[in-house]
């Protein structure tokens, strides 16, 4: 049986991360091969300089925000660290339970090509792996260690609109590496397109690959006995959202829950399967989550969609404009969507339009594995 290697961020703290490493592993798996995921430690790469450069002058144009942030920190710093070690076990544990994990550590400077030298294919994706400031610099998640027939890209991200000049040329090199490339959103097909002269398809998520019912044997029920309202941001709740996530709770007496918020300490600390619990079993989802978004369609729950702008790593909101425009569910933007439809999605097309993608998404992995697509 042939081996496959993923190449994707890792970590023990994103649940959308874990996720998408669990889905890839289990489509690529269906297609007849061993899977291993590997630990990569993204330490800087040549370009490690432009990409700090980049990222300094991202982060002046959110100081007053950063500084709010790091302050909040500080103030709860007892707090943080007891609950950060619990969720940070709870995201071990299903690691351990659901990846397959590689044993090594590969970094740039301390690469054991012998050992990966028992792979047949890597394949790097999904996640923001082409960030440039998750990337550090390096071209560890552009496959380039490997041979060219070697290297798959499936769904990565670039997770900004535009590549910092800097980093263009090495990008192009960095991209014209791959014979096999597919990206997540229609910015990144864009993105290869400026840089390389090359097409991407545009192909889903791999938690879209795997089907609402297989995803239940993941999911973790919630405690919660009461109706609420799930809350998770990874960029910052404005008071202009708060009023509008409130005012959504009070239609139907809903409790709010915020995965972000310390005062709820169970859903803070929770891992990937209580995470999926929590959106299946809610009344309404209010998140600039990617994956937040995908796993409400995928288990039918009313949604809003809240735009993440600025921050850090720039505009985020190509990659929730092509998944929602995709499934012609782009009115669940919080300021398109209807008061009367906040509790009511129209998910009778989205069976359809899933099947189709799916299938494009499979065959475009079997490809580049050279694997057969049933």
């Amino acid at each position: 049986m042939k081996k496959v290697a993923i190449v994707t961020l890792n970590g023990y703290f994103n649940h959308g991360n874990r996720l998408q490493n669990y889905a890839l592993q289990e489509a690529i798996k269906s297609l007849g091969f061993e899977i291993e995921t590997l630990i990569i430690n993204s330490e800087p790469g040549a370009d490690a300089a432009k990409s700090k450069k980049i990222e300094y002058s991202l982060l002046k144009k959110s100081l007053y925000r950063e500084m709010r942030i790091y302050l909040w920190k500080i103030r709860n710093k007892k707090t943080l660290n007891r609950l950060s070690s619990l969720r940070t076990k709870n995201f071990k544990r299903f690691t351990k339970d659901y990846i397959n994990e590689s044993s090594k550590v590969f970094s740039k400077s301390d690469f054991d090509r012998e050992y990966c030298s028992k792979f047949d294919y890597f394949v790097t994706g999904s996640d923001q792996v082409w960030n440039p400031i998750y990337s550090k610099g390096s071209g560890l998640y552009f496959l380039d260690f490997a041979e060219i027939n070697q290297r798959v890209a499936y769904a990565p991200s670039f997770g900004v609109s535009e590549i910092p000049e800097e980093l263009k040329e090495s990008y192009k090199q960095w991209l014209n590496g791959f014979e096999k490339i597919s990206v997540r959103e229609v910015d990144g097909a864009r993105l290869v397109k400026e840089l390389t002269g090359n097409e991407a398809c545009v192909v889903l998520d791999p938690t879209m690959l795997i089907s609402s019912d297989a995803w239940l044997n993941v999911v973790k029920k919630p405690d919660a006995e009461f109706p609420y309202l799930l809350v998770y941001f990874l960029g910052e709740i404005s008071n202009e959202y708060w009023q509008k996530i409130n005012f959504y709770a009070q239609i139907r007496n809903l409790r709010v829950l915020n995965l972000s918020d310390i005062k709820n300490q169970k859903e803070y600390v929770c891992g990937p399967s209580e995470f999926l619990g929590l959106i299946q079993s809610c009344e309404l989802f209010c998140t600039d989550s990617f994956h937040g978004t995908v796993f409400s369609i995928l288990f039918e729950k009313p949604f809003v969609v809240f735009r993440r702008e600025h921050g850090i790593v720039g505009s985020m909101f190509s990659r929730l404009d092509t998944l929602l425009s995709t499934f012609d569910l782009s009115n669940r933007v919080y300021d398109l969507v209807s008061e009367n439809d906040i509790f009511h999605v129209n998910f009778e097309g989205v069976k359809n339009i899933l099947k189709v993608e799916k299938d494009k998404s499979y065959q475009f992995l079997a490809r580049a594995l050279e694997a057969e697509h049933k």
